[in-house]
């Protein structure tokens, strides 16, 4: 209980409006017994221990002037309560595509058992199933509310409100309608079941159709983008060896075609590296945390173009995340450890 108080106590920095915005989200992702507070709290104090962790870790990992290291605190500090909401929304979205999946069935089932002579709010009752899953939850408490005294109207408006779905919406402001007007229901239901078979059917030919678009983005982002920088990143790294080696001896040893030996030039026929370097100047070690921080930012909007693209809902991308940056990294520092391998030897470094 305490930690729950604790918790609670954490959540009082949020306003009112992001508590019930995110109490609204729990709800749509089936986290009903969860208070939003309690949610915030601990996400806050998760975050601060990940934060807290990651600022003592980094001095063993990166030389840095003190005050930055608080960079790291900051950083992870927010990067983990993103990912809090990333996974509110991740799991709303998921349970509402459940839920849009299996709806035309469940219209089709309460419209036969309204043609059977049943009563709407008894059609519904009776057509709960436990292989709808997370929609079997709802139309028991559309049913409970109704027998509890709500007008079948509020209680199906309020639950579209706990579904994160727009074509759900739209078919309950339908069907409220409706029963407002007064129409005949069972043929209602049905012409609304075939709009939303409709709907789907043209979601799957708009995926179907921007396939490329999404082998194009995949390309670009996990597979061209690591492969293209991991040979800047080399070239550095070869550039930066050279120009020490004749920084040191005043000429270098470049090697001839067909196996046999090399040619010394001096540094006055090789501009670039004879140039002494300057200090304070962008190193091979710059250039490679500039990779990964740009493969990471490539892969990231690449995630959600391509979401965009299939499903237009960029949170629909986030779930990709991790596995196109992943892989795009793994890709990177291969290419990376194979140049080093193949083409290392001929300068005797890099």
């Amino acid at each position: 209980m305490n930690i729950l108080r604790f918790y609670l106590l954490l959540s009082q920095v949020f306003p009112k409006k992001l508590v019930d915005a995110t109490g609204v989200i729990m709800v749509q992702g089936g986290y009903k017994e969860m208070p939003a507070r309690i949610f915030l709290g601990f996400a806050v104090f998760f975050s601060a221990c990940v934060g807290l962790i990651a600022l003592f870790v980094s001095p063993f990992l990166i030389k840095l002037p003190p005050l930055l290291y608080a960079m790291f605190f900051l950083a992870f500090f927010l990067l983990t309560a993103f990912l809090f909401y990333i996974l509110l929304i991740i799991t709303a979205d998921r349970r509402a595509s459940n839920v849009e999946l299996i709806l035309p069935d469940v219209l089709q089932i309460i419209s036969a058992n309204l043609r059977a002579g049943m009563t709407l709010e008894n059609a519904v009752w009776l057509s709960v199933r436990p292989e709808f899953g997370a929609f079997k939850d709802e139309l028991k408490r559309v049913s409970s509310d109704t027998f509890a005294g709500v007008t079948f109207r509020n209680s199906i408006l309020q639950m579209s409100r706990r579904v994160r779905s727009p074509i759900l919406e739209r078919s309950v402001k339908l069907i409220a309608e409706g029963v407002t007007l007064g129409g005949e229901m069972a043929k209602l239901l049905d012409e609304v079941a075939k709009d939303v078979k409709s709907v789907q059917a043209m979601k799957k030919e708009i995926i179907s159709a921007t396939m490329t678009y999404t082998i194009f983005i995949i390309f670009a982002s996990v597979l061209v983008s690591p492969i293209l920088f991991a040979i800047s990143v080399y070239y550095a790294e070869t550039s930066e060896v050279l120009a020490a080696k004749v920084a040191k001896s005043g000429q270098i040893n470049v090697p001839k075609g067909g196996g046999g030996g090399g040619v010394s030039l001096p540094t006055q026929s090789l501009g670039f590296f004879g140039q002494e370097k300057k200090e304070g100047g962008i190193k091979a070690s710059d250039l490679r945390l500039f990779a990964v921080a740009s493969i990471l930012i490539a892969t990231i909007f690449g995630s959600l173009s391509l979401a965009v693209v299939r499903h237009g809902k960029a949170s629909r991308g986030i779930k990709y995340v991790p596995l196109f940056s992943g892989v795009a990294l793994i890709l990177f520092f291969a290419a990376s450890s194979l140049l080093r391998n193949l083409l290392g030897s001929m300068f005797g470094g890099g």
